[in-house]
């Protein structure tokens, strides 16, 4: 009896042990993990851990990390199609500091719209904010908290597809999923207002992929740091890449040797991408050199402007080994060395030695094309008013030329006839930007000047300063320069 009674209390005491093995905590998460979530309205969340993020925040440059903590098979067992499939990577750093990372720094990826075109990072927010964000990521993964992965997978039949080590599949309803704890839209629970941080995979997705922007989020009130972003394909396969590498975008600049005294100087700045990722919001800066004119600048692709003479070019987006080149046109005002500066405004490059360029340009003697012409005056407004309501004005400046001597020549160019420059008189206030007239009230070419002819050349000149200054018109025209033309800009403070 004795014996019956041992062995009923042996099997009760094994059948426990059972219970107690089979029900216990198999999803595993630490503080400083990384989760990948995905879900589908009325479907199950798959939710992944991707192991510390010390990986992708120490990846080296331009690195790519495949994703193996999940198969395609447990992806098929949640999802009939990876079509219209929600998917994000979240991490946050709960209770105490990890990796040499703060407490309640956050790790949000941010969808690109367009997959060679890096987002605009989230910005860093308040300890309190953080911790809100954070709190939620927790309570995702279980952390600390009485729901979640973690407290899903303790209570639930471990489950070589469903209830791994790495993986939880949780129904939706259930009150551990994804879907229960970050509600239905992408901003966790309504505490993260910066956007939704879920990617959205097309319908149908067959071919191409989507990717997101990963960025570290500390306490504070800078930008994100962009560490990189992960990729989604249409067989279910996910990859990280980590930012930066290769040594560009590279800058070159081409410029010619010499040039001439009123003639026209064009240079060639180009950009090249050396990889092995897209440059985005690429912008390059030309500084002009004082003693010239600018007359154009004509890109590849983006667009141009100048002021004060920068050019500055906008490229927006520069691909993988891709290249571009911007043709800029100047006139020289008088002979000597002029040296153009170039930078590239790209706070992400990995080369800084890349991000600027110089070349000198050394101009000759000037070329005299028509040696009977002379400068008779310069005539222009002498005051200027610029008020609140008005802060830039244009104003029409007129050089009148003359044939002094006996032959007769043909006009039929303005650019290479006759420069006007209005320089500066006041310290700290940069030249005015003169550009020559093309059209009305300019004079249609050709035109013949004969002995005593005249002609009038028409700029417009742009003034924008914010500071009372004077200008001093100079044009020149061969061995002729006439530069006592003043101009007084006068500042109206806006009435109180």
């Amino acid at each position: 009896m004795k014996s019956q009674i041992r062995s009923i209390l042996f099997a009760a005491a094994a059948l426990f042990l059972g219970q107690s093995a089979l029900h216990a905590n198999i999803f595993t998460y630490n503080n400083g993990d990384v989760l990948l979530v995905f879900r589908q309205p009325g479907q199950p969340n798959l939710e992944v851990n991707l192991g510390p993020v010390s990986q992708f925040i120490n990846a080296s440059p331009g690195s790519q990390i495949t994703i193996t903590n999940f198969d395609s098979t447990q992806l098929q067992a949640a999802y009939s199609s990876v079509a219209a499939l929600n998917w994000a990577v979240i991490s946050d750093v709960r209770g105490a500091p990890v990796y040499s990372l703060p407490v309640n720094t956050l790790f949000l990826t941010n969808p690109r719209t367009n997959a060679t075109t890096q987002t605009t990072p989230y910005n860093e927010g308040s300890t309190f904010a953080q911790a809100s964000v954070g709190s939620v990521i927790s309570s995702i993964a279980g952390y600390s908290s009485t729901v979640g992965a973690i407290v899903w997978s303790s209570g639930t039949p471990a489950n070589a597809i469903s209830n791994t080590l790495n993986v939880v599949i949780i129904p939706e309803s259930d009150s551990s999923s994804y879907t229960s704890i970050a509600g239905s839209a992408g901003g966790l629970g309504g505490n993260f207002n910066q956007g939704d941080i879920e990617n959205l995979t097309p319908n149908p997705f067959t071919n191409g992929v989507t990717r997101s922007d990963l960025y570290e989020l500390e306490p504070g009130s800078s930008p994100g740091t962009y560490l990189g972003y992960f990729e989604f394909d249409p067989d279910g396969a996910v990859s990280f890449t980590a930012a930066g590498g290769g040594s560009g975008p590279d800058l070159t600049v081409s410029i010619p040797s010499d040039g001439s005294v009123g003639s026209n100087i064009t240079y060639t700045v180009a950009i090249t991408n050396n990889g092995p990722a897209t440059a985005t919001n690429v912008v390059v800066t030309d500084t002009l050199p004082g003693g010239v004119n600018f007359l154009s600048a004509v890109p590849t692709f983006g667009t141009t402007t100048q002021s004060a003479g920068v050019v500055t070019w906008n490229l927006d987006v520069l691909s993988n080994g891709a290249s571009a080149s911007v043709v800029i046109e100047v006139s020289a005002l008088s002979t000597g060395e002029f040296t153009d500066a170039v930078t590239l405004v790209y706070p992400a490059n990995p080369v800084s030695s890349n991000n600027t360029a110089t070349a000198t340009v050394t101009n000759g003697s000037p070329v005299i094309e028509f040696p009977d012409l002379s400068i008779v005056k310069v005539t222009a407004p002498k005051k200027i008013t610029l008020t609140a309501k008005k802060p830039t004005v244009t104003k029409s400046a007129t050089v009148e030329i003359a044939n002094v001597g006996t032959n007769t020549y043909t006009i039929t160019s303005l650019s290479n006839l006759v420069t006007l420059a209005a320089e500066s008189l006041t310290a700290g206030v940069p030249n005015a930007e003169v550009t020559l007239v093309s059209g009305r009230p300019q004079k249609p070419l050709p035109v013949t000047l004969k002995k005593k002819g005249k002609l009038s050349v028409v700029f417009d000149v742009t003034f924008n300063e914010t500071t009372n200054s004077e200008f001093n018109y100079v044009a020149q025209l061969n061995d002729t320069v006439v530069s006592n033309a003043l101009v007084s800009v006068i500042v109206k403070p806006p009435k109180q």
